[in-house]
Formats: C-alpha cells, structure tokens, sequence
C-alpha cells in the first residue's frame, strides 16, 4: 500500500512496510526502493530514480546526474561542480554543509572534501573505483546522511555537519 499527497507543488510519497520513501519539495528530493521495487519523482523537470535489486539509482537535474550501483559497488556523489566516486560494499555517508561536501567510507574510512571547485583525495584507494578526470557537475539533490541503496528513507531531514 502506498500514499501519494500534493500539495502547493510539494510531491510526497510513502509506502507501508519499508518498501520506499520519495519527497519531492523546493527542487530536492530523495528517493528509495526496496524489494526490487522503484519508484520515481518528477517535479519541475527533475527526475530522479532508485532501483535496489535492479542495482541503479540514478537523478538527473538539468542534464546532470549521479548513479549509484549497490552489488556493483560504484557510488558517485556531485557537489559544487567536482564529480567523486567512492566504492565500499555498497555502503557510505555524505555530508552537505556550507558548500562542502565530505564524503566518508564506513570501514575503511575515505574522506572526500570539495569546496569552492577544488577537491582533495586520499592517497589509499585500494577499495575504490575512481574516474580518472572530476568532471564539472552539480548536486542533483541535497545530501544528509545516507548509506545508498538501503537507508535513504528522509535522509532530506538528516542533515549532518561536515566531516560527520
């Protein structure tokens, strides 16, 4: 069972059992599936996606987007025109604050922090899948805490400090 509301622009949607949470609201969203369901949110032109099983999640806004694989263990998160890629069994945390976006590897413990278009990356990355050239995009969606595919349920109301 799910719920669906509308209202003044804002799309919220919710399902019963854990199966997924989307919000859509001021140009951010989030957007989770679990049990190889998916579900998709388009407002204003945006359109963002999440597939567990089917290991994709994908948003796209205007032309940008960040895909994340779980079982294929590549995660890519954009912030302030720098492109990182961060690979730990599927699982990390980011952080968005004041133009910084920090990202850390639970385990192993990769820090990544972008600001004002520069970025600095650690030397170890024997756990990581990394492209080669940091291309210049933005932030589909306001990052809090998550750990992608399988947390992302209101992480738009989680938000952490940098570095957290």
């Amino acid at each position: 069972m799910y719920v669906c509301a509308v209202q003044d622009g804002t799309y919220v949607c919710a399902v019963q059992d854990g199966e997924y949470v989307c919000a859509v609201q001021d140009g951010e969203y989030v957007c989770a599936v679990q049990n190889g369901e998916y579900v998709c949110a388009v407002q204003n032109g945006e359109y963002v996606c999440a597939v567990q099983n089917g290991e994709y999640v994908c948003a796209v806004q205007n032309g940008e987007y960040v895909c994340a694989i779980q079982d294929g263990l590549y995660v890519c998160a954009v912030q302030n025109g720098e492109y990182v890629c961060a690979v730990q069994d599927g699982t990390y945390v980011c952080a968005v604050q004041n133009g910084e976006y920090v990202c850390a590897i639970q385990d192993v413990t990769y820090v990544f922090a972008i600001q004002d278009g520069m970025y600095v990356l650690p030397y170890k990355m024997s756990h990581m899948s990394l492209p080669y050239k940091m291309e210049r995009v933005s932030l589909p969606y306001k990052m809090a805490c998550m750990s992608l595919p399988y947390k992302m349920e209101r992480v738009y109301v989680r938000i952490c400090s940098a570095g957290s």
